[in-house]
């Protein structure tokens, strides 16, 4: 700060005895402030404007991946910067200038916008940040077959429906073309067979002789027991934790007919899932229509559909 003073000498008067005298205000002073910036001191970081995003490379990512934003008026200092994807989903700051923020993407986080927060200012970006997955075989070998044992050697034919134990989070498939229902050992190590023979037909029992035909999709219940779409018998089957398999509905004439047990009848089952929440229900979906199963009374009832169309 600069100060400058400035003292003026007052005028004198001549009066009528001839003699001079000075005015009542004898001193002008005039202050003269004037700011300044001290030499030799460093600019400090000033509040930024409103942020500018211009773009984020990549357009896409898993979660954990380093994701950098450009654009303008970001802020030098980390914690200034408040990043989030699709929503309230913050992601880490762990690089930023003036011009550019670089990021990890949260640990959970959908497909959607990324909005940047700097101060009481934010901005959004125009397009998504597409969610990515990591895609690996748990699996099989790639060549359509029948075989058990360690994952990496095993073979399924047209695999088509898959479910998780609640219990120890065993993987159950069924594997439509061998039609088997398949096992994938709790500690991800071995495939095995849990029920089927591999020759197609129907015939309930043990799971070693049992046999099913095109089975398409599965459901695994509270209990574990588990519920098959059996597509080419056009039942609902059922094998308990002991492997053992028998109908719950279904008498394998294709047609729609709600009813309990085998008195009902499906054409083209496709899709199966399980309600635990209110006592194992089951929804199938066959022709062109949606059915409900109790699992403990056996009844079929038609929540949707009539014949082929949109209304």
């Amino acid at each position: 700060m600069i100060v400058q003073t400035f003292r003026f000498a007052p005028p004198l008067i001549q009066n009528p005895l001839g003699t001079y005298q000075i005015k009542k205000k004898s001193l002008i002073l005039i202050t003269l402030i004037a700011g300044s910036i001290l030499l030799g001191c460093s600019k400090k970081d000033q509040e930024p404007g409103t942020p500018i995003l211009s773009g984020f490379t990549p357009e896409g990512g898993i979660p954990g991946a380093s994701v950098v934003i450009n654009g303008k008026n970001f802020s030098t200092t980390l914690l200034n910067n408040f990043v989030t994807f699709a929503g309230d989903l913050q992601a880490t700051v762990i690089a930023a200038t003036s011009t550019q923020l670089t990021v990890t993407t949260p640990s959970h986080f959908v497909s959607g916008k990324i909005k940047v927060i700097v101060g009481n200012q934010s901005v959004t970006s125009s397009t998504d940040f597409i969610r990515r997955f990591n895609v690996t075989t748990s699996a099989g070998n790639g060549i359509a077959g029948f075989g058990d044992g360690p994952l990496a050697n095993a073979m399924f034919s047209s695999p088509t429906g898959v479910a998780v134990s609640l219990q120890d989070y065993s993987v159950y498939v069924a594997d439509r073309l061998n039609h088997r229902i398949r096992k994938i050992a709790p500690d991800g190590r071995t495939v095995s067979t849990f029920a089927g023979t591999g020759t197609p037909g129907y015939l309930d029992g043990p799971g070693a002789t049992a046999r099913f035909n095109d089975p398409i999709g599965l459901a695994v219940g509270l209990g574990d027991d588990i519920y098959v779409a059996d597509y080419g018998n056009n039942r609902i089957r059922k094998i308990s934790m002991d492997g053992t398999v028998s109908t719950l509905a279904g008498d394998g004439i294709a047609g729609s007919v709600d009813g309990t047990g085998l008195s009902a009848r499906f054409n083209a089952l496709s899709g199966i899932t399980i309600d635990i929440g209110n006592g194992n229900i089951l929804y199938v979906t066959d022709g062109n229509h949606v059915r409900k199963i109790t699992t403990d009374a056996r009844v079929v009832t038609t929540l949707a559909g009539t014949t082929a169309g949109f209304a």
